[in-house]
Formats: structure tokens, C-alpha cells, sequence
């Protein structure tokens, strides 16, 4: 339909367009700056504004802006080349662009119209797939909760909360190699309890409010990211020590009131390792299964308050 030379899916993360699909293997993975005036893709992805144009030599606004690809002749890089590009979008979030180039070929209105509507079907696959995984989800864990003899609370809760984080990275675009759900006594606390953690030494670790990701995510009461271990040494808690990025989201109950019961924290070996995309995700995913959140805390509460008695 298009002819193209090159069809690219790029997505964000916090060091530029990372180029996650492409009709050219060896472009998968290549980094395509953001800053302003770096890169058309880069363009779009700040106005959420489509760009056609048909010989890029002709537009000396847009030719300084593109980005070329490595492998091509400095003198052939713009010559007759033509650009349609389109966003992502998750939620009505800019979270990537659609990227199309071609040699010797003009574009026309309808070229563009059909590219906003494939990035469209785009945005509502990852979105219809991030429903598909919480659904099942829901299932399983009304299981593991409603299933469970009375009793053995610290056993139910560590079996769904651990649910929790392997459903969570079985999502496309998020992807941790370390997880943690952290509880705090009240929304005054001053500290937050680990409940639950792919290293097992660190259950039941209380994590200080005021030197912590985590805190920081909790008292903000909004998501905290933390893309290079280097920047934030001084409040960085690694799950293990060759973690290097972590990502901190509250997780709240009850509507307006939005009550906060504590803190889904997920962590990376590498640095930059977390997309808009995939922050958005796991944002939507813990609203979705806050309820059994809520619920595991309640009955781990309920047992340690009877315990006492």
C-alpha cells in the first residue's frame, strides 16, 4: 500500500524512541533522540501532531530535524526521501509514534489517514491485551482468596500478592527482574512494610517513608521513577544488589477519597528500562486489582488483630 523502505513502531522511554518493531530487523532496538528539533518522530511524539511530507530536501524545517538512519550514504539520507508518521496513544497518553519512509515515492492525504488509523488499531491492541491479561487474572485470584480454608492469612496473602507480580510481568512492555508490594499501617505512617518480595530475606523489612523510593511514591501519592541507580543513590533500596531502575506506584482504595494502602514496586537490571508504555500499563493494572489488594490486607489484618487477642 505504501511502499515503504522502512515501517517502524517506536516506543518511549526515558533516554529517547526506542524502535521495538520494524519491517527491517537489524533497525529493532536503534535509539531515536527526543530532545526538541532531534528528530521528526520525536516531533510528533511531543504534539501528537501527524507529519507528511514528500521530499524532505524541500522542507528545511523538517530536514533538520531528521534523524538519519546509520547504514544510509550521508548524500542520499534526505534525497527524494518522504515521511509519514503518526502517535500511540494508551489512555488518551502519548506513549510512541508510527514511522514510515520511502524513496522516490509521494504521499498523499489518504497515505497519512490510513497510518493514523493503523497506529489507532495499535493503541487499541495494547490496550485490549492489557484487558485480556487482567481478566484472567481476576479469576485466578478470587481462587486463591475465596478458596482458601479460614485460617493461614500470612500463606493466602503471599500466594495472591505473589500472583499479583507474575500476572503484572506477564503484561508486553513491562518487564522487571525484581518485585516488591509494600504495606503501610496508616497513611500517616512513617514507614512501609514489605508483605511481599521476590527476595524472600527482605519480608516484613520496614523501608524508612522519608529515605525511599517507595515513601516518596506514597507520600506524592503519585508514580516515582527512578531510570539510572546513579541519580538517586541516596534513597535507593535495591531488592537485589544488581538492580539499577525502579519503578514506585501507589496503590490506592475508594474512589474520590482515594485511601492508600501502600506501594507496587518493580526494579531493573538495566538503566532506562521502563517505557511510558510500560508505566502506563502497570498504572492501569494496579487500579484494576486493587480490590484484591485491598482484600489480602484486610484478612492479613483481621488474623494478626484475632493473633493478638
Amino acid at each position: 500500500i505504501l511502499s515503504a523502505d522502512y515501517v517502524d513502531i517506536l516506543f518511549e522511554y526515558a533516554d529517547g524512541l526506542h524502535i521495538a518493531v520494524s519491517s527491517k530487523e537489524e533497525e529493532v532496538g536503534r535509539l531515536v533522540p527526543i530532545g526538541e528539533g532531534e528528530s521528526i518522530s520525536g516531533q510528533v511524539l511531543s504534539t501528537n501532531e501527524p507529519v507528511l511530507v514528500n521530499d524532505l530536501e524541500t522542507n528545511p524545517r523538517l530536514a533538520e530535524q531528521y534523524f538519519p538512519r546509520a547504514e544510509m550514504p550521508p548524500q542520499e539520507r534526505m534525497s527524494r526521501l518522504s515521511v509519514l508518521a503518526a502517535g500511540l496513544t494508551l489512555d488518551q497518553q502519548m506513549i510512541g509514534v508510527i514511522n514510515v519512509e520511502a524513496t522516490d515515492v509521494t504521499f498523499h492525504q489518504a497515505h497519512l489517514d490510513f497510518v493514523t488509523g493503523v497506529a489507532q488499531h495499535i493503541s487499541m491492541a495494547i490496550t485490549h491485551a492489557a484487558l485480556f491479561d487482567e481478566d484472567k487474572f481476576r479469576t485466578e485470584t478470587d481462587g486463591l482468596l475465596f478458596g482458601s480454608l479460614p485460617g493461614g492469612s500470612d500463606s493466602v496473602m503471599r500466594d495472591v500478592l505473589e500472583h499479583i507480580v507474575n500476572a503484572l510481568d506477564s503484561l508486553s512492555f513491562v518487564r522487571t527482574d525484581a518485585a516488591e508490594i509494600l504495606f503501610a499501617d496508616s497513611p500517616e505512617a512513617d514507614s512501609l512494610t514489605v508483605a511481599y518480595s521476590t527476595n524472600n530475606a527482605d519480608i516484613g523489612v520496614r523501608v524508612d517513608m522519608e529515605s525511599s523510593i517507595c515513601g516518596e511514591a506514597f507520600r506524592q501519592r503519585e508514580t516515582v521513577v527512578m531510570q539510572r541507580r546513579a541519580d538517586r543513590s541516596d534513597v535507593y533500596r535495591p531488592v537485589f544488589p544488581d538492580m539499577k531502575c525502579e519503578m514506585a506506584i501507589p496503590i490506592f482504595y475508594g474512589g474520590n477519597e482515594r485511601f492508600p494502602l501502600g506501594v507496587l514496586n518493580l526494579e531493573s537490571r538495566q538503566e532506562n528500562a521502563f517505557s511510558t508504555v510500560g508505566q502506563a500499563l502497570a498504572e492501569r493494572f494496579t487500579r484494576r486489582v486493587v480490590n484484591h489488594v485491598a482484600m489480602t490486607k484486610l484478612r492479613a489484618d483481621i488474623n494478626a488483630e484475632l493473633q493478638d487477642q
